[in-house]
């Protein structure tokens, strides 16, 4: 899930960019909450449906093997 706040960074075409090799990539404009950090996650919540949910902003790396880790801690 990508929740956009308006940023002026071009962000809509990169995730369509991506989502051409992975359909699971979902793009969602936060127009529901104020913009910035919190407001995304808010937006990026009232979208998820899974058990589980981890939030990387826009200057964040997830390490290979961090879900499993994360998973294996729940």
């Amino acid at each position: 899930i990508v929740s956009d706040d308006n940023s002026s960074d071009d962000t809509k075409s990169v995730v369509q960019n991506l989502q051409k090799d992975d359909d699971r990539i979902k793009y969602f404009l936060n127009q529901n909450y104020k913009q910035g950090p919190n407001g995304n996650k808010n937006n990026g919540l009232d979208q998820a449906s899974g058990e589980f949910v981890t939030f990387l902003d826009d200057d964040d790396e997830l390490l290979s093997g961090a879900l499993s880790t994360l998973m294996q801690k729940a």
